[in-house]
């Protein structure tokens, strides 16, 4: 054989193997895509859901500044940051619904009250002194609606939602939902916080990710169990806004996303013009019972599309 046959003859038995390995290793790549997503949409909810443990950055001086000259707080060359602080407010009044809470837990609401309040809470992540608050807040939150008993469907505890529309461990603790006099269906979710301090304490932002306490009648900054007076605002209701938008839109749901403190023995801390990461605002537990009430009409909930109940019946957690 000529040189030239050899390596014409070469070029036909190597040219075709390249090709099918290039091919193959193009399949694995697509394959292996695939595998990924499908591994991550059916992974366990704990590891597909875990938190980036980030910590959190205290608040600039500037901006605590901002906030003391607002709220009058008093110099301390002392304390925080140059600021007066306390370790607890002056207390307050007991809230005027929580008799109406306490006697609530008499009454037989049926159908209208869907899951447990607080189930759930050990595996969302958090620790146990606010698993502890989170049961307190959605138990007290599920009395005042026992209490009131507007004409709403209510669910407790149940899954949060990923991009993709599965569970999640990031929970929410209420959904309230009605019928508006156009028969558009609209729902209230609902994030029961019980928080540190009675109705001398205020909750406002220092800066766009962060709260801190004040005590009014002591001109100063409040201490919390940390040790700080700022606290890390959670970004999961702007999440589980984002979420929850597809599902909304299917049902055509008017949708509102608050926050909603809950009073304790001195009342309520005043969270009025506190503003959670992606706009999510604050309704006392009184005005969010007033405006489920002026919003829905009677005798509504029974009329809701029963898709929409059994979609969001499957997402409870007990």
């Amino acid at each position: 054989m000529t040189p030239e046959s050899i390596v014409g003859a070469l070029v036909l038995i190597i040219v075709p193997i390249l090709i099918l390995a290039i091919g193959f290793l193009g399949l694995c790549f697509l394959f292996g895509l695939g595998i990924g997503h499908t591994i991550r949409r059916h992974m366990p909810v704990r590891f597909r859901n875990m938190p980036e443990r980030t910590e959190p950055a205290e608040p600039t001086a500037n901006a605590v500044a901002n906030v003391a000259a607002r709220c009058g707080i008093q110099p301390d060359p002392l304390g925080w940051m140059g600021w007066a602080t306390v370790t607890r407010d002056m207390g307050g009044m007991p809230d005027p619904i929580m008799p109406s809470i306490k006697a609530s837990a008499y009454v037989d609401t049926g159908w209208h009250m869907r899951g447990t309040p607080g189930v759930g809470l050990e595996g969302s992540g958090f620790d146990r002194n606010a698993v502890s608050a989170g049961e307190y807040g959605e138990r007290m939150l599920a009395g005042a609606i026992r209490a009131v008993q507007p004409p709403v469907l209510s669910w407790w505890s149940l899954y949060g939602m990923d991009q993709y529309g599965d569970p999640t461990d990031k929970d929410i603790d209420c959904i309230l939902m009605g019928l508006k006099p156009d028969g558009r269906p609209v729902a209230w979710f609902v994030d029961a916080k019980r928080y540190k301090g009675g109705s001398d304490t205020s909750y406002v932002n220092v800066d766009a990710g962060n709260l801190v306490r004040i005590s009014r009648s002591q001109r100063a900054f409040i201490i919390g169990s940390d040790g700080e007076p700022w606290m890390r605002m959670s970004d999961n209701m702007a999440v589980q806004q984002r979420n929850w938008a597809r599902l909304l839109r299917r049902f055509n749901v008017e949708s509102y996303w608050v926050v909603c403190p809950i009073p304790g023995p001195n009342g309520a801390p005043d969270l009025r013009s506190a503003v959670w990461p992606g706009g999510v605002t604050c309704m006392d537990m009184q005005s969010l019972l007033a405006h489920v009430n002026a919003t829905c009409v009677p005798g509504g909930e029974a009329m809701l599309p029963p898709l929409l109940v059994a979609e969001i019946d499957r997402r409870l957690k007990g």
